[in-house]
């Protein structure tokens, strides 16, 4: 579910589909959670459309990392939610109807999903 502030009144609902393994969309970054590995994905969609690059991908992970840290801070509901689970954060291309994951961040580093690393290309 998309919502766009913790004050809109789907928000709540918005939790309680995640707690129900359904996704939760907030201003772009995606947060679901993997019970069997005890993981909040945390996705945030690419700013970029053309070429994604180590540096624009590592701003777009930035983007969700400050946005879990701020439903934590903000939302003793999202906190519940996702108490007990480490997150895991990547880059993702959402176009409304399938949602492919780009890059992610394991240890600090940007980590290319794919065959090519040195191929970033979206098109």
């Amino acid at each position: 579910m998309k919502v766009e502030s913790i004050n809109d009144s789907r928000f709540r609902v918005a939790i309680e589909f995640l707690k129900e393994n359904q996704a939760l969309n907030f201003n772009g970054v995606h947060f679901s959670l993997n019970r069997e590995k005890r993981l909040v994905e945390v996705g945030s969609e690419s700013s970029w459309t053309n070429r994604i690059t180590p540096e624009s991908a590592r701003s777009d992970i930035q983007r969700g990392i400050d946005t879990f840290e701020y439903l934590l801070e903000h939302s003793s509901d999202f906190a519940e939610t996702v108490n007990g689970f480490t997150p895991r954060y990547s880059v993702i291309l959402d176009d409304g109807m399938v949602t492919a994951e780009i890059a992610f961040l394991p240890n600090d580093k940007i980590v290319f999903v794919g065959d090519d690393p040195t191929n970033h290309d979206v098109a």
